[in-house]
């Protein structure tokens, strides 16, 4: 019986997006409205299929690193969203080398954040720093590690991070967070969706444009296609991820 109801739905959910695509097509002087769709369809088709995704980072044409994309639904319920790759690391004065870099998002069933999971290492000196941030209870946890060695760790909540002591000897006090924090929130990201189409192998294929606009720092723009595959990622910078054959 269930699986009867999640077919159904997913049936219902195509014959959907079929009649959008071939409704832009048959009255192109209405598709700038039609052509939106909810942010949240989007990101539930990731979870959908749970479709893993394989982006290589490129700058100017030069390739960068990779990401891997992984969408999955463990036994705790929640949605986790890992993001996780490496890239070239270029710092003035040093030997270029290998970044790692891990963000594991834990959201409820309507996308809200129940927890993040950060993971940075490089290789050379060997250094990794790991944090949870707990943004229901406020809190958060991080460890440092010099080689296998275990050098730091702490642990607090985010009102006594800002009144943490060392941030005054640089001149930040809570009163500057908590005025850059309200601007931040004042001028928040705006998502929205969109349906569109990119060319792979010389043909066009169908996809679904999840778009985040900052008024001062452009747009990304990340395409998703129909069973829930990243495809491209397009940046405000000089940074584009594309999967492997997909036209530039």
């Amino acid at each position: 019986m269930i699986y009867r109801a999640v077919a159904g739905g997913i049936v219902v959910f195509w014959l959907a997006m079929t009649a959008l695509f071939l409704r832009t097509e048959l009255y192109p002087e209405r598709r700038a409205a039609w052509l939106e769709i909810p942010p949240a369809q989007v990101l539930d088709l990731l979870f959908l299929h749970q479709e893993n995704s394989e982006l290589f980072i490129h700058s100017g044409g030069t390739p960068l690193g990779v990401l891997h994309v992984v969408p999955r639904i463990p036994e705790d319920g929640l949605r986790h969203l890992d993001l996780r790759g490496d890239f070239l690391l270029r710092i003035p004065g040093m030997e270029s080398q290998r970044a790692y870099f891990g963000f594991s998002f834990q959201m409820e069933s309507d996308n809200r954040l129940r927890g993040l999971d950060i993971d940075l290492s490089l290789r050379r000196p060997a250094f990794r720093i790991a944090i949870h941030i707990d943004p229901v209870g406020r809190s958060y946890h991080s460890q440092t590690f010099e080689g296998d060695t275990l050098a730091a760790k702490h642990s607090g909540t985010f009102d006594s991070l800002l009144a943490e002591p060392a941030l005054e000897s640089f001149g930040i006090g809570p009163e500057q967070i908590q005025a850059r924090a309200s601007q931040l929130l004042s001028n928040a990201p705006e998502l929205t969706a969109r349906t569109g189409e990119l060319r792979m192998g010389g043909e066009k294929i169908a996809v679904f444009f999840l778009i985040i606009k900052n008024g001062e720092s452009g747009e990304i723009r990340i395409a998703v296609n129909q069973i829930g595959r990243v495809l491209r990622v397009d940046t405000p910078f000089d940074i584009r991820l594309l999967a492997q054959g997909l036209d530039r």
